[in-house]
């Protein structure tokens, strides 16, 4: 009866993962019996990890010798764990109890193991990134983070989900008028259980308190991302930065999702998001031209969203600059190339020809911002040099 614990490639159609961390504490303890709560996937896995969610299936693991009781739901599963770390689980299959096969899994490692020699991994596990706006740049930057590696989050944003936020959302219609920081929260728990994960769902730059409170976060974290569609909470993000001297990544997008832009800000090197803010959105809409919209009142949203492909494309260049500059904090070489091209100009859609729709498309151009004297925020001397090819800034 006995199986070896943590089995690979078994010949059960059907499999139980457990988590590592759980089986081991049994093994190690002193009780006698001891019951966790999981997920039955029906006819294809059972899972018992420490994940959100409401759960619909149960484990009852004992010692070896215990007698033994077992369930005919298949929701229902039993596993016999032996003085030698061995791991037998039961439950109830096409009528008859049978035995399966057991994976245990350690999220903080197996998860991760494809990245090994592609992303320091390792590195990311003791970082802190603030992500300001949890919409749909800033629940896919938090997502892909999730799955990046990263130690700890914090999620600010004090919206809730609703039906038309689903098309480009991270998060689907069982989150309908969540907060949209818990619905992240939960979606990045779902990748690891160990993420370290802080929510504000205040304004951030609504009160005083909140302004108080935010800066005092900001300066635990390693990076400050800003996903965020005002103005106001825009500029908050940015003297959050200058202040701190964290540096800082602001994703956005323009007119319908036609393009967007990515920009670094590393206080004290080169410009800040307000040096020449006026000259990206003018250049942004030459390039972007006069697009429809596609519903008659659209008139009420200043601007209206693109679809998610058109949006996830900034955000996923959002999150391999961050990635960059999370794995150059800790080397000394690595720095330079991180802190070098401060902007990325992104193009999902050409402009129309007159009488034509724009077609989808996708092509990046990379320039070096330096600082302005004019700049209100920052008030340094410097001027726009490009660092590519022109496109934008011609």
């Amino acid at each position: 009866m006995k199986q070896k614990i943590a089995i690979k490639g078994g010949h059960a159609a059907v499999k139980l993962y457990l988590s590592e961390t759980w089986f081991r504490k049994f093994l190690e303890g002193e009780e006698n019996a001891c019951e966790y709560e999981g997920f039955y996937n029906e006819g294809e896995s059972w899972v018992f990890l420490p994940l959100p969610g409401s759960r619909n299936a149960s484990l009852r693991m004992i010692r070896e010798g215990m007698k033994t009781e077992f369930s005919d739901s298949s929701s229902r599963v039993s596993a016999v764990v032996g003085t030698d770390g061995s791991l037998a689980c039961f439950a109830s299959r096409d009528g008859a109890i049978m035995e399966i096969d057991a994976e245990l899994v350690s999220p903080s490692h197996d998860v991760y193991s494809r990245n090994h020699g592609l992303l320091e991994t390792r590195c990311l596990q003791n970082k802190t990134v603030f992500i300001g706006g949890c919409g749909s740049v800033g629940s896919t930057v938090a997502a892909e983070l999730a799955k990046a590696g990263i130690g700890r989050l914090v999620l600010v944003d004090p919206d809730r989900l609703t039906p038309p936020n689903i098309c480009r959302h991270q998060a689907g219609l069982q989150h309908l008028g969540r907060l949209k920081v818990n619905a992240v929260k939960d979606l990045v728990l779902s990748i690891n259980p160990f993420i370290e994960v802080e929510t504000f769902s205040e304004d951030m730059c609504g009160t005083m308190e909140a302004i108080d409170k935010t800066t005092r976060i900001a300066e635990t974290c390693d990076l400050l991302m800003c996903t965020t569609d005002t103005d106001n909470s825009r500029i908050f993000m940015n003297d959050l930065s200058l202040g701190s001297g964290k540096p800082s990544i602001h994703a956005g997008l323009h007119e319908r999702a036609s393009s967007g832009i990515v920009q670094s800000v590393f206080p004290g090197r080169g410009a800040c998001f307000l040096c020449h803010r006026e000259k990206i959105l003018t250049e942004a809409r030459k390039e972007n031209g006069n697009l429809a919209y596609s519903v008659e009142n659209s008139a009420l949203v200043p601007i209206q969203p693109g679809i998610s492909s058109q949006i996830n494309a900034v955000a996923e260049v959002a999150v391999l600059k961050a990635l960059e500059i999370l794995t150059a904090l800790d080397s000394e070489e690595g720095k330079p190339s991180a802190f070098c091209e401060n902007l990325t100009f992104i193009k999902t859609r050409e402009q129309p020809d007159p009488g034509r729709d724009g077609h989808l498309t996708f092509s990046t151009a990379h320039f070096r911002l330096e600082a302005s004297e004019k700049c209100a925020a920052c008030g340094t001397n410097s001027s726009l040099k490009q660092a590519a090819d022109p496109l934008l800034f011609s």
